[in-house]
C-alpha cells in the first residue's frame, strides 16, 4: 500500500455471516485525490486450526492468509478485529530460512518487519516456529509479531482482494499476467502483444485498480494493413486477402491486356511489416520493328502508346516520279508484327526509245534508263531534216514532255511527204570518224551547187 503525504481514511464494515460465523470487514486507504483508491475485505475463522489448515480455508473462500501492508493496516486491525486468545495466524512463513510472505512469495524486507519484543525467538525448537501469528488486542505487544510452530491451532486472519473482470486473449494476441493478490484481482497486471502480421491498438500494458477497474481498456489486436493497390493501367489485378483487403497475407496476381507486356514479376503479397514483397509491374505496349526511312518514299505515322509500338499506323506516300508499290497503310499488330510489309517507291517509267534506228539520240539518265527525269536529244542523218522537237523528257506522268521528232530525206521534204524513220541511240557524243564523214559530206554537196550555180548562169546568156 502507498503510504507517503497521504490522508488516511477508513471505512469499518462488519457483517456477521450466519453459516460460518465470519466476520467481514471492509478497508479502504485512499491516498491524494489524484491517487486510485486501494480497496479489499478481511475476513477471520471463528474457530481455531494450524498455520496450514489456516490457509487452505482462506484459500477456498478468499484470496489467502492476511498480508499486512502498512503500520496503519496493523493498528486498523488491532482495533478492529475480536480478541482471541490463541490468537490469529497471517500470511508469513519461514522458507529455506527466509521469512517470506506466502501469498505473492516475495521475502520480507526490513522495513516491514513488525516483531515483537525479543521475537523471532525460535523458542520451541522441538517444533520449529516458522509460522507467524499476530497479536491481536493483546496487553503486551497488541498489533505486533510472534514466530510460533506451525502445528499449532490458532485463527485464520484472511482478506480478498478486490476483483477486476477477468480478460480474455484477444485473437491473433497474446497475454503475460501478474497476480500477487489472486488472479484478476487488486495489483494484478497484465501485458499484451500480438501475433505476426498483427499491430496492438491500444496500450501495451493494464493494472488492476482498488476501484475494481483496470487502468486502461485492454487493447485490439489489428491486421497489418499495405498500401492499396490501384488499377493497374492497360492490365488487370486479381487479389485475394484473408484478412481484409490489402491486408497481411493478402495476395495480388498481375496481368495485362493484349497487346501489352509485364514489366516487372507477376505476384505480390503484403508482408508483416505493412510493406509488399515486390514492388508492382507495369504494363507496356508491345513493340514493333522500327520502320526506316527511305529515299523518295515519305511517311505519316501516329503512335497512340508510343513510338512503333501496338496500335501505331502509318501510311506511305512517294515523291513525284515515283510510284507506290505495295499497300499504302499497316498497323502494329499484338504479336510486335507489322499487320502490312511496308511499300518500296519505284521510279515512274516513260516508253523506251531504244528501237529508233534512223538519225542520232542522246540520253541522260539520272534514275534508270528512260524514266522520270530522262533527258533525250535528237539529230537526223545526212540527208534528213528533223522535224519536232530536237530535245525531251520523261515527265512523272510516264509521258514524254513530247513527241519524238521525226527525220525526213531531201526530196520528202520538197513533196511535203512525211518520211518516218528510226532512231539510233547514242550514250555518248559523235565520234570523230563520223564527224569527218559529215564535214566531208558537207564539202561535197557545197561544190556541187556551186557547179549547178556556173552551169545555170552559162545557159542564161
Amino acid at each position: 500500500m502507498h503510504q507517503e503525504n497521504s490522508e488516511r481514511c477508513r471505512t469499518f464494515l462488519f457483517l456477521w455471516r450466519a453459516l460460518k460465523g465470519l466476520i467481514i470487514v471492509s478497508v479502504c486507504n485512499a491516498m491524494l485525490q489524484v491517487s486510485p483508491v486501494h480497496c479489499w475485505t478481511y475476513h477471520y475463522s471463528e474457530e481455531n486450526m494450524n498455520f496450514d489448515l489456516a490457509r487452505a480455508f482462506c484459500k477456498s473462500s478468499y484470496t489467502d492468509l492476511v498480508a499486512i501492508q502498512n503500520k496503519e493496516e496493523i493498528e486498523y486491525l488491532n482495533k478492529t478485529i475480536p480478541y482471541n486468545p490463541k490468537y490469529y495466524w497471517i500470511g508469513i512463513r519461514k522458507i529455506n530460512g527466509i521469512w517470506t510472505w506466502v501469498g505473492t512469495n516475495k521475502t520480507l524486507t526490513e522495513k516491514a518487519k513488525n516483531w515483537g519484543k525479543d521475537e523471532p525467538n525460535n523458542k520451541n525448537n522441538k517444533n520449529k516456529e516458522d509460522c507467524v501469528e499476530i497479536y491481536i488486542q493483546r496487553a503486551k505487544d497488541a498489533g505486533k509479531w510472534n514466530d510460533d510452530a506451525c502445528i499449532k491451532e490458532k485463527r485464520a486472519l484472511c482478506y480478498t482482494a478486490v476483483q477486476c473482470d477477468s480478460l480474455a486473449t484477444q485473437p491473433q494476441g497474446y497475454m503475460n499476467c501478474s497476480h500477487p493478490l489472486g488472479e484478476f484481482s487488486f495489483q494484478s497486471s497484465c501485458r499484451f502483444g500480438c501475433t505476426n502480421g498483427f499491430h496492438l491498438n491500444g496500450s501495451h500494458e493494464t493494472e488492476c485498480l482498488s476501484s475494481g477497474a483496470w487502468s486502461r481498456e485492454p487493447p485490439q489486436c489489428a491486421v497489418v494493413q499495405c498500401e492499396n493497390l490501384r488499377d493497374l493501367p492497360n492490365g488487370h489485378i486479381n487479389c485475394t486477402h484473408p484478412w481484409g483487403d490489402f491486408s497481411y497475407q493478402s495476395s495480388c496476381r498481375f496481368a495485362c491486356f493484349k497487346g501489352f507486356h509485364l514489366n516487372g514479376l507477376n505476384e505480390t503479397k503484403c508482408l508483416s511489416s505493412g510493406g509488399w514483397s515486390r514492388d508492382v509491374p507495369h504494363c507496356t505496349a508491345v513493340q514493333c520493328e522500327r520502320l526506316p526511312a527511305q529515299s523518295q518514299r515519305y511517311m505519316n505515322c501516329s503512335h497512340p502508346l508510343g513510338e512503333f509500338s501496338f496500335q501505331s499506323s502509318c501510311n506511305f506516300g512517294c515523291s513525284e516520279g515515283f510510284n507506290i508499290n505495295g499497300f499504302y497503310e499497316t498497323e502494329c499488330l499484338s504479336s510486335g508484327a507489322w499487320s502490312r510489309e511496308p511499300p518500296q517507291c519505284t521510279v515512274v517509267q516513260c516508253e523506251s526509245l531504244s528501237d529508233q534506228t534512223q538519225g542520232f539520240i542522246n540520253c541522260t539518265h539520272p534514275r534508270m534508263e528512260f524514266s522520270y527525269q530522262s533527258n533525250c536529244r535528237f539529230r537526223c542523218s545526212e540527208g534528213s531534216h528533223l522535224i519536232g522537237s530536237d530535245e525531251i523528257e520523261c515527265l512523272s506522268s510516264g509521258s514524254w514532255s513530247r513527241a519524238p521528232p521525226q527525220c525526213t530525206d531531201h526530196m520528202a521534204s520538197h513533196n511535203h511527204e512525211p518520211n518516218h524513220f528510226k532512231l539510233l541511240v547514242i550514250t555518248g557524243g559523235a565520234t570523230a570518224a563520223s564527224a569527218f564523214v559529215l564535214a566531208l559530206a558537207t564539202w561535197l554537196i557545197s561544190r556541187r551547187l556551186k557547179k549547178g550555180k556556173k552551169k545555170h548562169r552559162a545557159t542564161s546568156y
